[in-house]
């Protein structure tokens, strides 16, 4: 008998615990993000051009 093949329903059923607990985790951190108002809308890169123009000390 080769140990290597047999079936682990016990990992798989570890595994699917695990991406359930992780989705759940997920929502609730959207859930936070969402509650202080740090998700109204996606992080936006800064203006480059308006960079380049501001004078610097």
């Amino acid at each position: 008998m080769q140990w290597g093949f047999l079936p682990r329903r016990d990992i798989a059923a570890k595994y699917a615990e695990f991406i359930k607990d992780t989705g759940q985790f997920s929502e609730d951190g959207a859930n936070i993000l969402i509650k202080n108002g740090w998700m109204e809308k996606p992080p936006q890169a800064d203006d480059k051009l308006k960079l380049a123009k501001k004078k610097h000390p």
